[in-house]
Parts: C-alpha cells; sequence; structure tokens
C-alpha cells in the first residue's frame, strides 16, 4: 500500500498507479486511501476538514460544496458536521476518514483496516458502502484482519506473509461454503511455516 501511495520506494521492479509513478500529482489524484488510524485537527470540525482537503484536491468550490455534503451522507455524519473532531469517537473518526479518501471521487480507493473502531451496524454500513463504490467503477484494495469482512467485499484476495505475495485466489475459490476463506487462509500460513 505504501509504495502505491508513493510513501516507499520499490528496491526492485516498480510500482504504477493506472500507469502512472505513484509520486506524481496525477497519480496522487487518482487515489482515495483510509489510514487504519485516521488523524484530524480535533479543533476542526467536519465539514472544516474535508473544505481544507477538497482545497488540496483542487476541488472547484461549488462541487466541493456538494460533495461534502454528499460524502457525509454516505459514512453517516451529516448530522455531525458542525461538531468538533475532538468529540468523535474512534469510530465517527473511522468515517470522516473514509469521508476524506472519497471526497474527490478516486479511481482507486486503499483501505487499511476500514473497520477498525467500528461497531456492527457502522460496519455492515460502510461495507454497503466500499460495495456501491467498486460497482460503480471504483477500484478498491484493501488490507483487513478480519477475514469474514474480506470474504463478504473482495471479488479476490491475496495472500501475504512476510511481505511476499504468497496466493491469490478468485470469489468462485470460497464462495460454495460459508467461512471457507478463513480455513484456505490458515492452510496456506500453516503450510509456507511447515
Amino acid at each position: 500500500m505504501k509504495l502505491a501511495l508513493g510513501l516507499l520506494f520499490p528496491t526492485s521492479g516498480q510500482v504504477q498507479v493506472f500507469e502512472q509513478d505513484p509520486q506524481t500529482t496525477e497519480a496522487k489524484r487518482l487515489l482515495g486511501y483510509l489510514p487504519e488510524l485516521p488523524y484530524f485537527y480535533s479543533y476542526l470540525t467536519p465539514q472544516e476538514a474535508l473544505q481544507f482537503y477538497g482545497s488540496l484536491s483542487k476541488i472547484p468550490p461549488g462541487l466541493l460544496k456538494q460533495r461534502k455534503e454528499e460524502v457525509l451522507g454516505d459514512v453517516g455524519l451529516l448530522i455531525h458536521r458542525s461538531k468538533r473532531v475532538v468529540e468523535f469517537s474512534k469510530g465517527m473518526l473511522q468515517r470522516l476518514g473514509l469521508a476524506q479518501a472519497i471526497l474527490h471521487q478516486p479511481k482507486l480507493l486503499i483501505l487499511d483496516e476500514p473497520a477498525s473502531g467500528l461497531d456492527p451496524l457502522a460496519i455492515k454500513e460502510i461495507r454497503d458502502l466500499i460495495t456501491r463504490l467498486n460497482k460503480s467503477g471504483t477500484t478498491v484494495l484493501l488490507s483487513s484482519h478480519s477475514i469474514s469482512e474480506v470474504e463478504k467485499i473482495c471479488h479476490r484476495v491475496g495472500i501475504l506473509i512476510q511481505g511476499r505475495l504468497v496466493r491469490i485466489l478468485e470469489q468462485k475459490d470460497w464462495l460454495p461454503e460459508p467461512g471457507s476463506l478463513e480455513q484456505i487462509f490458515v492452510d496456506t500460513i500453516q503450510k509456507q511455516w511447515a
């Protein structure tokens, strides 16, 4: 993820984002990112935070006003849009982080543990939003330790062990039986360590 975001440099090979070097401004325009622990200035409201990030993304003012309302509605924070971030729970910060990540309508959305800190209802709402974004054409790359969430959201899964991709699975590989992705994961890990 950090390679695709241009935060780390490859020691060999190359990484491209839609045929762009991740360091370029053009690549960054195509990306949305939600870290596992999003951070916002505590004195800002969600509206102010999104205004700041939307300005950085050079979203035209009229469109930015519209998008702020849309994404706050999408993540369930519209009624909290005027509260200070300092009053937010971890789950609310996660929602705001997702709103910030999708504000500029990226082609690629990179999510690191998107359900972190969320209650079961919020997890379902965010899962549904991620699914809608994907169906509308946004490519979603997510990292998660919650195999049951991965099983519900993903079309394709890669299993990494010590930073190495050891297996790629298609949805058809785990769909016949709910919970089978977990067993496939465990079997893969055990074979690697044997």
